[in-house]
């Protein structure tokens, strides 16, 4: 499972920081002989084949939208957001790691998971620690990815329309 929570990382990075996208975008587009062969069945490629599938996200990641006016540009990011959160709803349960809205004042009792918890700010003593949620996590809870026999390390299919 640490693939797809890679995976899953690096999906919301690419939407939220725009040098990781295009260092993403760099490094998909790269191919070499001398690379390590794929898995022909992973997680990690069967959410990227359900991503593109669906909303058609690693061709809006390989494009480059720097011709593009914002408002096109917005205009595709909501219908890949859409088609990308119907994906996320129906393969995964996510829920927050830690319960609350953000901005709200919460405690980190003694004992508490490093790998759920990122402190920042002024961190110093010992818990428990009082301060402002900034973001409460997301944990996967449950996976439901449908049991296909294929190879995943192709993500879509190349189309030619015959005349």
């Amino acid at each position: 499972m640490g693939k797809l929570t890679l995976a899953f990382k690096a999906f919301f990075r690419v939407l939220q920081d725009s040098t990781f996208a295009e260092l993403a975008t760099s490094f998909m587009s790269k191919t070499s002989s001398s690379s390590p062969s794929l898995p022909e069945s992973s997680e990690a490629l069967q959410l990227l084949a359900l991503l593109q599938e669906e909303g058609r996200w690693i061709d809006f990641l390989q494009e480059d939208i720097d011709d593009y006016e914002d408002e096109q540009v917005g205009a595709a990011v909501r219908d890949i957001h859409n088609k990308s959160k119907k994906v996320l709803e129906q393969y995964f349960e996510v829920v927050p790691v830690l319960p609350g809205e953000e901005e709200s004042e919460t405690t980190v009792e003694e004992g508490f998971d490093p790998a759920e918890i990122k402190l920042v700010g002024k961190v110093t003593g010992k818990p428990p620690f009082q301060g402002i949620l900034k973001h409460h996590g997301w944990r996967v809870k449950k996976i439901n990815l449908p049991q296909e026999k294929r190879d995943f390390s192709i993500l879509t299919p190349a189309e030619v329309e015959l005349s």
